[in-house]
């Protein structure tokens, strides 16, 4: 709780010392908190929770050279420091970012809490690419004055924030992005490395495609790992469809429906585990898209083969982006 109190009291200090003496107008402070109410339908139990609690500082030292720190007061009830990195644009169009970041790989997993469309991520970024937030460095390069695609190519040291091990080798990710046509973006990503003592290779495609309202997205993932005594194979894919609904109402500015279906398997000889969920939710936005909200979801699961550890779920969350 102290360590809750000084990191609070902080940030509420330089958000008031920057704006009072106006040093930088590009510094800002942004803040997220995600609460939430849970209730099983299988065992009717049920919970509080309070999701995140992120602050995050950003801004500009010149037009060439920008910042970004964030940290979680409450990551499933931990603190972590987040993403720490500064950026720097040598000539248009290219990025070199050096220190802590997301890794790019998966659309969905590259999202902030306040993007995400359902009260839960997919299985993609619960699981198969979990822990990929990393200490390194990365050169973003978008060419769209001679093509429709954005490139990056990330190096990591491979054991997840806060680590800064000292290692031989370093793990790589390759991600493309392409837009062919307006509101469609296509996406194609590459992992090798290890990660927790394993030799990994993951591998992704997605599309995010936003018409009139409506948004299509969907995603597939491979991880294979081996070791001395290990030789997994892991896949997983979701679709989700969204429609965004202007309303005219004193209190809220949208109302979006939504369903995903997402699938999980894991085979492990002798032991298979095939998870499948459907998700059906109901998002009133009180301010912009995917930002303040009140969010309701129902989670269906059905299993074959080995059983996960998953329920049927009502999740109501509560949240506020300032």
């Amino acid at each position: 709780m102290r360590l809750i109190l000084f990191v609070s009291i902080l940030l509420i200090a330089c958000n008031f010392l920057c704006f009072s003496i106006n040093i930088d107008s590009n510094f800002s402070i942004v803040g997220t908190i995600r609460t939430k109410f849970e209730y099983n339908l299988d065992t009717n139990a049920s919970a509080f929770v309070v999701r995140n609690a992120r602050y995050q500082v950003s801004g500009n030292i010149n037009p060439k050279f920008d910042y970004k720190a964030e940290i979680d007061l409450s990551d499933e009830g931990k603190i972590k420091m987040l993403d720490a990195f500064v950026n720097f644009k040598p000539i248009e169009n290219l990025s070199l970012t050096l220190g802590q970041m997301k890794v790019p790989f998966s659309t969905d997993n590259m999202r902030s809490v306040h993007n995400i469309a359902f009260s839960n991520r997919s299985f993609i970024s619960k699981r198969v690419s979990s822990s990929m937030r990393d200490i390194g460095g990365m050169i973003t390069y978008d060419m769209k004055k001679v093509a429709p695609f954005k490139l990056y190519l990330g190096v990591y040291n491979g054991y997840g924030i806060n680590t800064p091990t000292r290692n031989e080798f370093k793990n790589i990710a390759a991600r493309i992005e392409s837009k062919p046509i307006k509101d469609l973006q296509l996406s194609f990503c590459y992992y090798d490395g290890t990660i927790n003592e394993l030799n990994v290779k993951l591998f992704n495609c997605g599309l995010d495609w936003q018409y009139e309202g409506f948004v299509l997205d969907g995603e597939f993932a491979l991880r294979q790992s081996k070791g001395d005594s290990v030789n997994l194979d892991t896949y997983s894919y979701f679709i989700y469809l969204l429609k965004h609904i202007p309303i005219d109402n004193f209190i809220f500015t949208y109302i979006t429906p939504g369903v995903r279906f997402d699938n999980y398997e894991q085979n492990y000889v002798p032991v298979r585990q095939n998870t499948n969920r459907l998700t059906a939710g109901l998002t009133f936005t009180l301010t912009k898209i995917y930002e303040s909200h009140i969010r309701i979801d129902y989670e269906n699961y059905t299993f074959t083969g080995l059983a996960d550890q998953l329920s049927d779920k009502i999740t109501i969350e509560f949240m506020a982006r300032f």
